[in-house]
């Protein structure tokens, strides 16, 4: 009865290696293979967001630094931040986009984790700063009215 549970204890232990190696087994992809229509459609969709994520906050941060009488401002702080924050989304986006394209075989899981990890960073600082502008603003007001 001992080795039968150490038979599926190992079976399933090598199902689980086997699922993993196959996962991170980059030998199959190579720079020659031939694209799916979905990553194409998931670089052609990327691409122009992510120009116009970068662009936009560039502008964001540009303007922020040229208006020099609102520096002392909370609020400016928050707009500089969510700028930098959606700045770092779009140029994280832009390296997922030539990852598909090159098709690295090169990348490990290191990176990936890297990769994804700035991405959620990312999303979360936004929404923590957007948080914080509403906060702001709903103090803003309710002082404003007393």
């Amino acid at each position: 009865m001992g080795d039968n549970n150490t038979h599926s204890t190992t079976v399933g232990t090598s199902t689980t290696q086997l699922l993993l190696d196959s996962f991170m087994d980059n030998s199959s992809v190579s720079n020659g293979s031939v694209f799916t229509q979905n990553d194409f459609v998931f670089a052609y969709a990327l691409i122009p967001l992510s120009t116009i994520i970068i662009v936009g906050n560039i502008l964001v941060l540009i303007s922020a630094v040229a208006m020099t009488k609102f520096r002392n401002h909370v609020g400016y702080f928050f707009i500089a931040n969510l700028a930098i924050a959606d700045l770092l989304l779009g140029v994280v986006s832009t390296v997922s986009i030539f990852n598909i394209f090159l098709r690295h075989s090169d990348e490990n899981l290191a990176t990936c984790i890297l990769r994804i990890g700035l991405i959620v960073m990312s999303c979360a600082a936004s929404v923590f700063t957007i948080a914080c502008i509403a906060i702001d603003r709903c103090i803003a007001i309710n002082y404003a009215l007393r």
